[in-house]
């Protein structure tokens, strides 16, 4: 059973440190098992909360609630008020990868995965396609919005980071519906 990670008086935000040369990320925890994470990430730009995403255990060293700059981007993280992104889907992630990629599958949801450790800044966008037990194919979005554009294979062990549901994703998902006739059907 995940364990829940959120206060009730608002986010707690702490910073990953991750393996390697991976950046950390600082992050709301929502829940976690010894494999996998689910939590919201503050967006680099506009230090705001967006979103959900998955990080396997394997790629985090550390959490800390203690951090350099921890004051700061707790009081930017204020400026907006916080809520629980994506409540029902949130609360429908297990922290099980297959579970969680496969209920992503059935409600049509778009995913940016980053094999960050192979690809530096690099991730990939699309529907989940197929899920084997070494391997994720997803339905690729172009960078210019089109759909369909092509199957990208990764190994789940090179997975460092699922994004679901940020801004970025939903816009990119209307484009790509709007730009393939989709959207005018919907």
């Amino acid at each position: 059973m995940p364990s829940t990670m959120e206060q009730a008086t608002g986010p707690s935000l702490v910073r990953l440190s991750r393996v390697g040369d991976l950046e950390p990320l600082f992050c709301v925890l929502h829940q976690s098992t010894s494999s996998w994470i689910v939590a919201t990430e503050m967006s680099d730009d506009s230090l705001d909360l967006d979103g959900l995403c998955l990080l396997p255990t394997a790629t985090i060293r550390c959490f800390d609630r203690v951090f350099e700059d921890a004051d700061y981007y707790r009081a930017a993280v204020g400026a907006f008020a916080f809520v629980a992104p994506h409540g029902d889907l949130r609360e429908a992630l297990t922290c099980d990868l297959e579970t969680d990629l496969m209920l992503l599958a059935a409600r049509n949801i778009v995913v940016s995965v980053y094999p960050e450790l192979d690809e530096p800044d690099t991730c990939f966008v699309g529907w989940v396609h197929e899920l084997g037990a070494k391997e994720l194919v997803l339905d690729t979005i172009s960078s210019h919005g089109v759909a369909h554009d092509g199957l990208w294979r990764v190994a789940i062990e090179d997975i460092t980071k699922i994004e679901i549901g940020t801004r970025y994703l939903v816009a990119v998902t209307h484009a790509a519906r709007v730009l393939s006739g989709e959207a005018a059907n919907t």
